[in-house]
């Protein structure tokens, strides 16, 4: 256990008042000088001594004002730096919006004019497209009315078809007419042909009659008049005979040929019947086309005005974006100007932070001016080389190598309970975190990194670390900072052990 060499210490009541008097005065002018390492001692049989425990708490208060001081100026320049960071970060981002907000301004210019462009090839393409929907109404209508013509041609070609039958029935029916007459004329014929035959007979039985009645002489006179009479009437029935097979010849050839005739007639009406058959396929092909085609035409027609209006929409849009880009180039330019403006306002602030930034580093070089009194002697480094065998020797204590905040937190307090030449200690795990402190702080406070402190940085590489004299925030006392690694039972550093040595 080490012993605080600065307890208060008790004059022998042998000095005098005087001599107390001129060591007071030394001390204060010492004070006056920036010296504050040294408190004055106390007499307690001393007149003085109300004075000396006066200049005393006076002095603890002008190291607690310097402390303050000095923690305010560390966090005015922190935060005076961050806010330089910042501003430098929000310079260049100024000046990268400035010069995108100048590209952008340009780029809004093309923009417009393409814009504009953009607004006349709608135009055109809207009244190219009036022709389109024009042209579009046109071939439906052409295909309505080519619909209704072959409509019309298909009413007529049935019309024609009937027609057609109808002839062919009537010649084949007069054919057939033409046949029975032909042979109604050929048993006329027989017929004829039996009279002549009869009356050639009779004309040769009346001509052997008439010789056998000349021959009879009176008896046979009249038996010759009838024979006579019917010789002349077989004469006349034989000659109109000849006429009758002649007039039926000339009916029979006039019949044939009318029969061939109509028969060529038949053939050609069936093959014009057969013909308007594949007219009418080709017909009704047609018709069935040219409705497919009615169909598409109007289905095209419902896409090109489909397509007409989402041209027209384009259009309304261009219009649009157009009032909004001639609205957008004039808050672009004015948003230029403003960042330029914003640009010269971020530079003089950054002159000035920097200006207040050197200022307060001048004060924390002076006010550190004080801890720099501070004389280490020999027999203050003696009771810092003790203060470290203290420190190794806690630091040995395996519980520490486990980290943890609950196990060993009390045995910091307990250690800084029994060695008041120690302000506080701390405990630092191997990535820098903070695991336990004996200064009241709740568990969410504790877990701190201190990565980046001197101390740490030495001593988890294996170095004992001993820091500057420097005042304390909590007793105002002057302290240096002693460091040493903690260890695993392997001899692994596992982390770091702290302790703010009391220098007066």
């Amino acid at each position: 256990m080490t012993t605080n060499i600065f307890e208060t210490k008790v004059t022998d009541k042998s000095i005098d008042d005087k001599q107390r008097l001129s060591e007071i005065v030394k001390n204060v002018n010492r004070m006056t000088q920036g010296d504050l390492t040294k408190k004055i001692d106390i007499d307690e049989n001393s007149g003085f001594k109300d004075l000396c425990l006066s200049i005393n708490q006076f002095l603890l208060k002008i190291r607690g004002f310097i402390n303050e001081t000095t923690t305010t100026s560390d966090k005015v320049i922190v935060s005076y730096e961050e806010l330089l960071e910042n501003s430098e970060s929000v310079k260049t981002t100024i000046a990268t919006a400035n010069s995108a907000i100048n590209d952008i301004s340009l780029d809004m210019s093309e923009q417009m004019k393409g814009t504009v462009r953009s607004q006349n090839i709608i135009h055109e393409i809207v009244d190219e497209f009036k022709e389109v929907v024009h042209s579009g109404n046109q071939i439906e209508d052409s295909a309505s009315s080519m619909m209704n013509t072959v409509e019309q041609s298909i009413e007529m070609y049935e019309e024609l078809i009937s027609k057609l039958n109808e002839s062919a029935g009537s010649n084949k029916n007069l054919a057939l007419d033409f046949n029975e007459l032909n042979e109604s004329i050929k048993k006329i014929q027989s017929i004829s042909d039996g009279v002549y035959s009869i009356s050639r007979t009779t004309h040769l039985l009346s001509f052997n009659a008439s010789i056998e009645a000349e021959r009879a002489n009176s008896n046979g006179l009249g038996f010759s008049v009838i024979a006579n009479e019917m010789r002349r009437l077989a004469s006349e029935t034989s000659k109109q005979s000849e006429e009758i097979r002649t007039i039926i010849d000339n009916i029979t050839g006039k019949i044939s040929s009318i029969s061939s005739q109509m028969n060529l007639e038949v053939e050609v009406i069936n093959k014009n019947i057969e013909a308007s058959h594949l007219t009418g396929d080709n017909l009704r092909t047609i018709h069935d086309q040219s409705a497919e085609t009615l169909d598409s035409v109007k289905e095209i027609n419902k896409i090109i005005e489909h397509q007409n209006q989402e041209i027209l929409n384009i259009q309304n849009i261009i219009e649009e974006i157009a009032s909004s880009s001639q609205k957008t180039t004039a808050t672009t330019e004015e948003l230029a100007a403003s960042s330029d403006d914003q640009l010269v306002a971020q530079n003089l602030m950054m002159k000035s932070i920097k200006g207040l930034i050197g200022m307060n580093i001048n004060l924390k070089r002076q006010i550190a001016q004080f801890a720099k009194n501070y004389e280490i002697t020999p027999e203050i480094q003696k009771y810092i080389d003790n203060a470290f065998v203290t420190l190794r020797e806690l630091a040995q204590n395996k519980i520490f190598a486990t980290m943890s905040y609950r196990d060993c937190t009390p045995l910091l307090l307990e250690a800084v309970k029994n060695d008041p030449s120690f302000e506080l200690f701390g405990l630092i795990q191997k990535d820098g975190l903070r695991k336990a402190i004996t200064l009241d702080y709740k568990e969410q406070d504790v877990y701190v990194s201190f990565a980046h402190r001197p101390y740490f940085k030495e001593a988890i590489i294996g170095n004992d670390y001993q820091s500057e004299p420097y005042v304390s925030s909590d007793t105002n006392s002057y302290c240096i900072a002693v460091a040493v690694p903690v260890r695993s039972g392997s001899n692994q550093i596992v982390g770091v052990l702290i302790g703010d040595l009391v220098l007066g």
